[in-house]
């Protein structure tokens, strides 16, 4: 009984959550990594950070079955916890998301000698 109420006692003050997505690297090829950080009973703060360098993305980008091709990204937030629960979690979230890659345009191209057409721009 007492190591019971001594387990939980240390899951209860836990303040930093690490989390490493492995699969997804595998799967995937994509980096994923998080830091949560507990400031009280209903609110923390954290960020997420993926970094991605797949070849089948890349592959579909540049024959045209995708638009972007997402490199990074880094996504700060505030969450509020809006439940107790242990086995479900709701919660209010307030991010941002600062990101790269690269991504097509359509662009007009005009001329004097020729019609204007449209094409994509890889940016």
């Amino acid at each position: 009984m007492a190591s019971q109420a001594q387990e939980s006692t240390v899951l209860d003050n836990k303040k930093n959550e690490f989390r490493l997505d492995i699969l997804t690297a595998i799967v995937y090829t994509k980096a994923s990594f998080s830091y949560e950080r507990f400031l009280g009973k209903d609110f923390s703060t954290g960020f997420n950070v993926n970094y991605s360098n797949s070849g089948k993305l890349n592959d579909d980008f540049d024959n045209g079955y995708r638009n972007n091709v997402p490199k990074f990204e880094f996504n700060p937030y505030l969450r509020y916890a809006l439940s107790e629960s242990k086995s479900r979690c709701y919660f209010a979230e307030v991010f941002g998301s600062y990101n790269g890659g690269d991504y097509k345009e359509i662009v007009r191209i005009s001329g004097m000698a020729m019609p204007d057409y449209f094409t994509t721009k890889k940016s």
